[in-house]
């Protein structure tokens, strides 16, 4: 962040503390984005060269669900990984949502069409 030299007014001052502040808020907002809670305590990653791509695929032990991914090498091995925990955590979170209402529940429609 730059000031002019003292001719600067104080109003000016303040919009340019306001506007740094922001966006120190929005940066921390974005690094603070955590993966949703589905009890994902530990992560198993292998990585594959496919071309000039990253194959990854990231296992969940406890509940065995395996999730596969592309990724660009260029981006880095913490990134890469970081991406494919939260796909990974999507998946779990998604599968127990389902799994909360079995398919086999007797409904009178099950296709949908009738709700």
């Amino acid at each position: 962040m730059r000031f002019s030299k003292r001719g600067d007014n104080t109003a000016a001052i303040c919009s340019k503390l306001r506007a740094a502040m922001v966006r120190y808020i929005k940066r921390r907002q974005r690094q603070k984005m955590t993966l949703p809670d589905v009890g994902l305590r530990e992560v198993l990653y292998e990585f594959a060269k496919v071309g000039r791509h990253l194959r990854v695929t990231a296992l969940d032990p406890r509940t065995r669900i395996e999730i596969y991914m592309i990724a660009d090498p260029r981006y880095g091995e913490t990134l890469i990984k970081r991406l494919a925990a939260r796909k990974l955590a999507y998946v779990i979170g998604k599968k127990r949502g389902y799994s909360k209402r079995s398919i086999d529940d007797d409904d009178e429609s099950q296709s949908g069409w009738d709700m």
